[in-house]
């Protein structure tokens, strides 16, 4: 009986041992796992954070990186315009000369290969290929209209040429005389392939990018998806592009987030074009996520390796 009684002692305090024994890893463990788990959080959100701010910076950064070579590109472009322009004008041409002159302009610049044109206040027109037929009035086009109205030449609207089947932009300012006094209208259709190049080499993480807007007739002038250009920004019912008309037409400028997907905009300087710059939130967090499921996978294992040391020095 007495041996009976010391045997039944050891197993209660064994067992009074393994359940001390017990409570104590689990204390451990979970102490372990609530400091990890808020350390996690913590780090998470502020990377998120740094990361976001990163990508606003970056989509600030491309905008802007895209805006300044558009603009060079188009102020070279107009400077030689003017050049062309204003030789005309210090020679004050006519006739032969002024249609041997505009003849002379085809091929010069890749930017506008069919050279520049002349439309005077008579209704005569000097282009280097295009011959009109007896209807043809110069002097009702727009591109006329907008030329007599600007020193300067502007820019009109974006239009698919016919001959080339490439997208193009008229530009048009006045042309005047020796004595200052307007005569007509000089003008070039600009090939937008140039515009395109820029825009199509700019990549922002996996998918993200740019692309370019005419606001006077919501067409996509330049994207890194050539079947997008030329497609209606009105005519896409769904989507970042739809957002993006909607943006445009309220004249609403800056970082917008939209459907997970983070937009700027803005305008080209002396222009009705738009930049629009767009990344995915989700990628630009890719890197945190991925990140977090390393720590959580070493955070097991550092709980698993605690609980195992805890129990044979315990």
């Amino acid at each position: 009986m007495k041996l009976d009684k010391e045997k039944s002692a050891r197993s209660n305090t064994v067992r009074q041992g393994w359940g001390i024994t017990g409570k104590l890893v689990s204390s451990i463990v979970i102490s372990v796992m609530i400091a990890v788990t808020i350390l996690l959080v913590v780090v998470y959100f502020q990377m998120s954070h740094a990361l976001l701010d990163k990508s606003e910076a970056l989509l600030q950064t491309t905008t802007d990186c895209t805006l300044q070579e558009t603009r060079a590109w188009m102020n070279s472009t107009l400077a030689m315009l003017e050049a062309q322009r204003d030789t005309i004008q210090y020679q004050d041409m006519q006739g032969s000369s002024l249609s041997g002159y505009v003849k002379h302009t085809a091929g010069q610049s890749d930017a506008y290969p069919a050279g520049l044109y002349v439309a005077l206040l008579d209704g005569s027109l000097y282009h280097s290929s295009f011959v009109p037929g007896p209807d043809y009035d110069a002097t009702v086009k727009s591109w006329y209209q907008d030329g007599l109205q600007s020193d300067v030449f502007t820019l009109g609207d974006v239009y698919i040429d016919e001959n080339s089947q490439a997208y193009v932009v008229g530009v048009s300012g006045a042309l005047k005389n020796g004595s200052g006094t307007v005569r007509g209208v000089a003008a070039a259709d600009i090939v937008l392939d140039s515009i395109s190049q820029i825009v199509s080499g700019v990549q922002i993480e996996d998918t993200g990018g740019i692309f370019l807007v005419d606001t006077r007739t919501g067409i996509i002038i330049g994207h890194k998806d050539s079947t997008l250009i030329g497609q209606h920004l009105n005519e896409m019912q769904e989507g970042m592009y739809s957002y993006t008309n909607q943006l445009i037409h309220e004249g609403k400028v800056g970082l917008s987030l939209y459907n997970n997907t983070y937009l700027q905009v803005k305008n080209v300087p002396g222009s009705d074009w738009m930049v629009v710059a767009y990344v995915s939130r989700g990628e630009v967090l890719q890197e945190l996520k991925q990140l977090t499921i390393s720590m959580l996978a070493v955070t097991i294992l550092a709980v698993l390796g605690s609980v195992h040391i805890s129990w044979i020095v315990i």
